[in-house]
C-alpha cells in the first residue's frame, strides 16, 4: 500500500480554487470535487509519485472541502483534531496578496497538466492637455451610453481640477501620491489608471463605468481631494507673510474643511495611521488602555480593534454616544499607540552621491519625503534611492520600493521587498539561483536558497518559483548581499535595479553622500563570526585544486548514494567511476582503497561506507531529533523506531538511509543525556507512565473515537501496541475500531432506575432485546439518555449499558439479554421453534439473526422439527412416526437393493410409504433419517460436514456395516461405480450433479479421485 502523501501548497491551491467554484455555482459542487479529485491524482503521477485508490480519492475531496469550508469562513465549529498548517498558509496568503497566490496556483495546475489563468490588463487611460485621447474615451458625437439607476449614498462629487503648473503632479504616479490600499491600487493599474491626471477622469466617469466598489470611489475620491487642497496651499515662507490676510485658495480650503468635518472626524491621517503595523492594527482595543465605560460604548458601536476604531471615526460624526472629550482622549491614545511602533526623527539634509575614480558610480538619490505625523516639520525622514554598486550597511534603512528596467514595485518591507525581488530576477536568470543553491549547501546551517526539500528546514523560507525557496529570516545587510550577487553574475546593470528607502537621520551626515553607509569594496570585507549565509556568495569563485581525499569523497556521495559494498567486486567499480569523473585510473590495491573510503567516509550498520554528511544534511537529522525530543518533553511518553522511520521516510530517503538500523544509528548519538534510548525512547526521568498520552486522549473525548482518529494524533505508537493497550485500560468500551471511555456517560439515580425498569419490563415479555428495541426504550423512558448517546453504535450502546447494570443483563452478539437466563444458540432456536407449530425458513433465519446466532442452524431445527419443502418445517408431534419406523425402514431397503450407499436425491418411490399425516418426499425422508440414524436403524445419512444444508436436500443414505462411515468414503463408492468422469473436473461435477454437495469445490478432491480410480479398475478387472 502506498505511503500517505500530506498535502503540499500547490494542491491546498487546487482546493482553494475548487471552493471558489464552488461558490459560484453550488449545484455543480459534486462535479467539481470530482474533477479536483482526477487533477490531483494526474498531477502526482506527473510528478513520480506512487499512489493507490484512495489517494486523494472523491470521499476524501468532500472532507477537505468542509477544512477549506471552515478557513474561507471564519467557521467556530472544526475538526477532531487541527487542521494542516499549509491549509491556513495558502488561505493567508489568498486572503493577503492575490498575486502570490494566482503564481501557486499556475504552477499547480502546470504540473496538473492544465492550463494556467492569465490576467489581461487593461489599456492605459492618456490625458493630454486635460482630454482623454486614448481608445476608451467618450466620442462627443455618440449616443449617450444607458447610465445605471444612481446610487443614492453616494455623497462625495468627483474631484476635477487642475493642478498647479508649478508641479509636474498631474503625471506622478499614483501610487507615491496618495497612498492607496494595495486592493485598490491593483485594481486601478488593471483599469490602466497610473497618473493622477487619468484617476481625475475615471472618478469623473464613475457612474458610466460601475468598475469599482463605491468604497474604493470614495476612498481614492477623498485622497485625491486631500492631495489637491495640499498642492494647491502655497509654501510656507508665504503661509508665514500672509497669516493674516487669507487668500482665496486657503479660504476656500477652510470652507472645504468644515464641510467636511460634520461628516467624519479623522483621529489620526491616513498616513500616520498606516505608518501603525498591520499586525497592531488588529489589536483589541484594550491595547489603548482606555477607561472602561468608553471601552463599553465602544463595543455597543462593534468596535473591537484598534482599525475598527479608525475607520468608525473616519465615517461618523460626533454624536450623542461619542462627544468631543471622547474624540480628544482617542487622538491621544492612537498618537502614544503610534509611537510605541514608530520611531520620531528629524528632518535630514540632502545627500550627494559619492565617487570614485574608474569605478562604477552607484546611483543615490535623497530626497526630504511626505511629511506626516503630528508635527510635520521635525519629522521629515530622507527618502534615498541607490543601487548596488557599492556595498552598505542598510542599518535603520526602510524600504519603500525597487525599480527594476523602470518597473517600480512597491513593497512592505524588508521580507516583502527581498521576496518580490528575487521572484522578478528568478523569472530572468533561473540557471543562476540554481548556482547559488550550490554555493549555499557548502556552507554549514541552513541553506539561504534551496529546493522545495530544503525549505523544509528553512526558518522562514517562501517559495520564488518552481521547487525553489529563498530564506527570509536573514538580515537586511544579507538580503542585499545575495541580490547583489545575483546582479554582479548576471547582463544587468547596477543601475537597472534601484531600491528606495527611508533613511534616518543618523544614516547620512549633513553635506555628506551617504556617509554612515560607507562603501565596502569588493575584496577584503570580512565577515562577522559565525554570520551565515555570507553577505555576498561568490557563485562563480574558482575552487582550489581538489585534494585526493576530497575527490575520493566526492566519487563516494555522488557515484554511490546508496552506500558502497566492502568487496572488491564493488571497488572495482568505484575506480571505473573515478576514471570517468577526473579522467585519470586510480592505481591502487583493492585493500588500501577500501582502507582510505573508510577513513574519509562513514561504515554504517549495514556494512557499507557512505559519504559523511554535509552541514545541510547533519542539519536535516539535528532537526528530527530536536522534534523528537520536543515531542517528549511536551505529551509523548515513548517514541517508537519503526513508527519514527514512518513518519520520516521521505527526508530519511533524500540522506540515502534506507533501513530502521541505519537510521537508528545515525539519531541516537543526537540525543542528549536526557534520554534513554534503547528499543523504545523515553526520558530519563519520565514521570507519567508509558501510554498515559493515548489513555488521556480516549477518556477525554466525549464521543467514540476510531483507531485512525487515534494513530493520527499519536503517530509514534504502532497500531497494534496501542490497541494492546487500550485493552487493559478500566472502562474502555471496544468495539469494531472504536473505542469509548463508558464512565463519561454520567446519569443520575433516578434515570438510572427508570432505565432499568423499562428494560426488565420489556426483557420479561421477549427474552431478550434487540438493537432498534433498545433505542426505542431510551427515547421513551429517557429521552435525554438517548440523545447523550446518540453518537454511539449499537455495539457500543449495549456495551455502556451491560456495564452500567452488570448484575441485570448480558450484551452478546446483537442482543441485551438476562444475566442470569443466557441460554446457547441451539437452546434458543429449539425453544423458539417449539413454541411453534409452523414455521418458515425465512422466519427462522430472522430470529437467528436478532439473536446474533451464527452456524448451521438447520441442525439446530432438525432437533424439533420436520422439513416438508425448502420453505415449511412443521414441529415433530404433528408428524407421525412414531410406531411405523420398521415399516419406512422397510421400504428404504426395497428401493437400494444390492447398493451399500445412494444419494438422496434417487429416492423417488413413496406411494408405498406408510401414512404418517403430510406428504412424502426426501425432505420428510432426511428429518426421518437424521433423526432415527443413532438407533437402532440399518441405514445412516452423510452429508458434508456433517450438517443440514438449507439450500435443499444433499447427502447420501448408506447401509450400515459395510465399512463406509464417512463422507470421504461415500463418495469413492459412488465414483467407482461410474464411467463417466475421467479427470478432477469432470469427478467435481459428478459430485453436485447427484446433489451430494452444493459447491462445486472440495479440498481433498485429488486424493479421492486417486482412490475412486484404483477402486473402479479392481471392479473391471473382477467382473472380466
Amino acid at each position: 500500500m502506498a505511503r500517505q502523501i500530506p498535502w503540499d501548497r500547490y494542491e491546498v491551491a487546487l482546493l482553494l480554487d475548487a471552493y471558489l467554484r464552488i461558490q459560484e455555482e453550488p449545484q455543480k459542487e459534486k462535479d467539481i470535487l470530482a474533477d479536483l479529485s482526477k487533477n490531483l491524482r494526474k498531477r502526482a503521477i506527473h510528478l513520480g509519485y506512487t499512489i493507490d485508490a484512495g489517494f486523494r480519492n472523491e470521499n476524501g475531496m468532500s472532507l477537505q472541502y468542509q477544512r477549506m469550508k471552515i478557513l474561507m469562513t471564519n467557521s467556530a465549529y472544526g475538526f477532531d483534531g487541527p487542521i494542516s498548517r499549509c491549509f491556513h498558509e495558502v488561505v493567508d496568503i489568498y486572503k493577503k496578496d492575490r498575486d502570490w497566490y494566482q503564481m501557486i496556483l499556475n504552477k499547480a495546475r502546470k504540473d496538473a497538466g492544465l492550463e494556467t489563468y492569465k490576467k489581461e490588463k487593461k489599456a492605459p487611460i492618456i490625458v493630454v492637455n486635460g482630454v482623454r485621447v486614448d481608445g476608451g474615451a467618450p466620442e462627443k458625437n455618440s449616443e449617450p451610453a444607458k447610465k445605471p439607476p444612481p446610487v443614492s449614498i453616494i455623497k462625495h462629487e468627483p474631484v476635477i481640477r487642475e493642478v498647479p503648473t508649478s508641479t509636474n503632479s498631474s503625471e506622478r504616479s499614483i501610487v507615491d501620491r496618495l497612498h492607496l490600499a494595495p486592493a485598490l491600487q491593483r485594481k486601478l493599474e488593471e483599469e490602466g489608471i497610473h497618473t493622477i491626471k487619468a484617476l481625475q477622469h475615471f472618478l469623473a466617469d464613475y457612474k458610466e463605468n460601475y468598475t469599482i466598489d463605491f468604497k474604493d470611489w470614495q476612498d481614492a475620491n477623498d485622497k485625491l481631494h486631500a492631495y489637491l487642497q495640499e498642492e494647491s496651499l502655497p509654501s510656507a515662507t508665504s503661509r508665514m507673510e500672509t497669516q493674516n490676510v487669507p487668500s482665496e485658495n486657503e479660504a476656500e480650503v477652510e470652507h472645504e474643511t468644515d464641510e467636511r468635518l460634520p461628516r467624519s472626524m479623522r483621529l489620526l491621517s491616513e498616513e500616520d495611521f498606516s505608518r501603525i503595523p498591520p499586525y497592531a492594527q488588529k489589536w483589541n482595543i484594550y491595547c489603548l488602555d482606555l477607561p472602561f465605560e468608553l471601552n463599553g460604548r465602544l463595543y455597543t458601536v462593534s468596535v473591537h480593534t484598534v482599525k475598527e476604531l479608525y475607520d468608525y471615526f473616519a465615517v461618523h460624526t460626533i454624536n450623542d454616544v461619542f462627544s468631543q472629550d471622547d474624540w480628544a482622549l482617542l487622538h491621544l491614545k492612537l498618537l502614544a499607540y503610534r509611537k510605541r511602533f514608530v520611531k520620531e526623527q528629524s528632518p535630514v539634509v540632502k545627500a550627494q552621491p559619492k565617487t570614485e575614480e574608474k569605478k562604477v558610480e552607484p546611483l543615490v538619490t535623497s530626497e526630504p519625503s511626505q511629511a506626516y505625523g503630528r508635527n510635520a516639520e521635525e519629522d521629515k525622514p530622507t527618502q534615498l534611492t541607490c543601487d548596488l554598486a557599492e556595498k552598505r550597511d542598510y542599518k535603520g534603512y526602510q524600504p519603500l520600493a525597487f525599480c527594476y528596467f523602470g518597473d517600480e514595485t512597491q513593497v512592505s518591507g524588508w521580507r516583502d521587498m527581498y521576496v518580490k525581488c528575487c521572484k522578478t530576477l528568478y523569472e530572468d536568470y533561473p540557471k543562476i539561483f540554481k548556482r547559488l543553491a550550490s554555493a549555499s549547501r557548502k556552507q554549514p546551517g541552513p541553506s539561504y536558497v534551496g529546493n522545495s526539500f530544503e525549505a523544509n528546514y528553512m526558518h522562514d523560507g517562501v517559495s520564488i518559483g518552481d521547487t525553489w525557496h529563498v530564506e527570509t529570516k536573514i538580515t537586511p545587510k544579507q538580503m542585499m548581499g545575495i541580490l547583489r550577487a545575483i546582479i554582479k553574475n548576471s547582463d544587468v546593470d547596477y543601475e537597472n535595479l534601484t531600491f528606495t528607502f527611508l533613511v534616518p537621520k543618523d544614516a547620512i551626515e549633513p553635506g555628506k553622500a551617504a556617509s554612515a553607509a560607507p562603501a565596502m569594496h569588493e575584496t577584503g570585507d570580512a565577515l562577522p563570526v559565525g554570520e551565515t549565509p555570507k553577505d555576498t556568495p561568490d557563485i562563480n569563485a574558482e575552487e582550489p585544486a581538489a585534494s585526493e581525499e576530497d575527490k575520493l569523497a566526492q566519487v563516494l556521495r555522488e557515484k554511490f548514494p546508496d552506500g558502497l559494498r566492502q568487496q572488491n567486486l564493488a571497488m572495482k567499480q568505484y575506480k571505473a567511476r573515478y576514471e570517468e569523473m577526473f579522467g585519470e585510473a586510480l592505481l591502487v590495491q583493492n585493500a588500501m582503497l577500501m582502507e582510505k573510503l573508510r577513513d574519509i567516509g562513514e561504515v554504517r550498520v549495514d556494512g557499507r561506507i557512505y559519504a559523511k554528511a554535509s552541514g545541510a544534511e547533519q542539519g536535516i537529522l539535528e532537526g528530527i531529533a530536536k522534534d523528537l525530543m520536543r515531542l517528549l518533553d511536551e505529551s509523548a511518553s515513548s517514541l517508537y523506531w519503526p513508527c519514527i522511520y514512518e513518519h520520516y521516510r521521505n527526508e530519511f530517503s533524500g540522506l540515502s538511509i534506507f533501513t530502521e538500523d541505519v537510521m537508528r544509528s545515525e539519531l541516537m548519538p543526537l540525543f542528549s543525556s536526557d534520554y534513554v534510548c534503547g528499543e523504545v525512547i523515553s526520558k530519563r526521568s519520565e514521570t507519567q507512565s508509558r501510554g498515559e498520552e493515548i489513555r488521556q486522549l480516549v477518556t477525554g473525548s466525549p464521543v467514540a473515537i476510531s483507531l485512525t482518529s487515534i494513530q493520527e494524533k499519536i503517530w509514534y505508537w504502532p497500531q497494534n501496541m496501542v490497541k494492546k493497550f487500550l485493552d487493559g485500560v478500566p472502562g474502555i468500551i471496544k468495539a469494531k475500531d472504536l473505542y469509548f471511555y463508558g464512565p463519561n456517560v454520567t446519569l443520575s439515580d433516578t434515570e438510572k432506575q427508570r432505565l432499568r425498569d423499562a428494560l426488565l419490563e420489556d426483557m420479561t415479555q421477549k427474552q431478550f432485546i434487540t438493537n432498534v428495541r433498545l433505542r426505542d426504550i431510551l427515547e421513551e423512558s429517557c429521552p435525554g439518555v438517548a440523545m447523550d448517546m446518540s453518537s454511539l453504535d449499537d455495539a457500543l450502546l449495549r456495551k455502556v449499558l451491560a456495564m452500567l447494570y452488570p448484575a441485570d443483563f448480558i450484551e452478546k452478539a446483537k442482543g441485551l439479554f438476562p444475566a442470569e437466563h443466557m441460554k446457547s444458540g441451539r437452546e434458543q432456536i429449539q425453544e423458539y421453534c417449539h413454541a411453534h407449530t409452523k414455521l418458515s425458513t425465512s422466519d427462522i433465519k430472522w430470529f437467528a439473526k436478532q439473536r446474533g446466532i451464527l452456524g448451521n442452524i438447520c441442525n439446530y431445527v432438525m432437533d424439533e422439527m420436520v422439513r416438508v419443502s425448502p420453505e415449511e418445517w412443521i414441529r415433530r408431534d404433528h408428524v407421525y412416526f412414531q410406531g411405523k419406523e420398521a415399516y419406512i425402514i422397510q421400504k428404504i431397503g426395497q428401493q437400494m437393493g444390492e447398493k451399500t450407499c445412494m444419494p438422496l436425491e434417487e429416492f423417488t418411490l413413496f406411494l408405498s410409504f406408510p401414512d404418517i399425516g403430510i406428504p412424502w418426499n426426501s425432505y420428510v425422508l432426511e428429518s426421518f433419517l437424521y433423526k432415527n440414524d443413532a438407533i437402532l436403524c440399518p441405514f445412516s445419512l452423510v452429508q458434508a460436514n456433517g450438517g443440514v444444508s438449507d439450500s435443499g436436500v444433499y447427502g447420501a443414505v448408506v447401509k450400515k456395516g459395510y465399512a463406509i462411515d464417512s463422507y470421504d468414503d461415500v463418495l469413492i463408492e459412488l465414483l467407482s461405480r461410474s464411467p463417466d468422469w475421467q479427470t478432477d473436473e469432470e469427478a467435481l461435477d459428478f459430485i453436485v450433479a447427484h446433489k451430494l454437495q452444493v459447491l462445486r469445490k472440495l479440498k481433498q478432491i485429488g486424493t479421492i479421485v486417486k482412490q475412486a480410480k484404483r477402486k473402479r479398475a479392481q471392479l473391471v478387472t473382477a467382473n472380466s
